[in-house]
């Protein structure tokens, strides 16, 4: 699915467009692809640039929710091909594994489980990266430069997240490989809200502000 076209890249706002970027990465995606990826306007810095994260994000989707997806073929083969070709992505993640005890508050049961520590600078940058780019996709509009996203991963969708975004938008890829929400503000298109669910196994939330400021709008 191409968004409209743009002499700017969407992704910065600043610098002319010279390739689409998808939005999310293609590569978070098991193949056979979804046939209604997302493209928009980038420029080569935004495009090119940003890979490593990319595949970044896609390790930690793996590792996070590929034993939720259809079978080792899918997603957790990939993923473990593209570890064993980076040693020092390896390390860290084995570095950063914790054992933990998952707590069930309405069953009241528990289990041990392994955790391992999110990439922040990766997963914040392709989800604000995803956000500019679905914002352009449904708007015509670039989400303006001066606008500050304020990105958070959470683990699990509360019920309160879930009845405050209960008339939201909706849009879809790959069917229910992402569901996203969002609003957009009517009177400051600039002032926006998303929730992106991933393989129906992990969230993040954005908002959008018109200026950088000093409040963090998720507190």
């Amino acid at each position: 699915m191409k968004a409209p076209p743009s002499d700017k890249c969407v992704i910065c706002g600043k610098t002319n467009a010279c390739s689409r970027d998808h939005v999310p990465p293609k590569c978070i995606f098991p193949k056979p692809r979804p046939s209604d990826l997302v493209t928009v306007p980038a420029c080569a810095a935004c495009n090119m640039q940003r890979s490593g994260l990319d595949e970044r994000f896609k390790v930690f989707l793996g590792l996070t929710v590929g034993y939720h997806l259809d079978g080792d073929k899918s997603y957790r083969l990939p993923v473990q091909r593209t570890l064993a070709h980076n040693h020092r992505w390896c390390s860290e993640i084995l570095k950063s594994m914790q054992h933990v005890v998952l707590r069930d508050p309405v069953n009241l049961a528990s289990q041990p489980a392994i955790a391992i520590r999110l990439d922040q600078t990766a997963h914040d940058i392709v989800v604000e990266r995803t956000v500019r780019g679905l914002y352009f996709h449904h708007m015509g509009k670039i989400l303006g430069n001066q606008s500050a996203l304020t990105v958070r991963w959470c683990r699990v969708l509360n019920d309160e997240l879930f009845r405050d975004t209960n008339d939201w938008n909706t849009g879809t890829i790959g069917d229910t490989a992402l569901v996203y929400k969002y609003s957009i503000n009517t009177d400051d298109p600039n002032m926006t809200g998303w929730v992106l669910q991933f393989f129906q196994k992990t969230w993040s939330v954005v908002l959008s502000t018109p200026e950088a400021t000093d409040v963090d709008p998720l507190q």
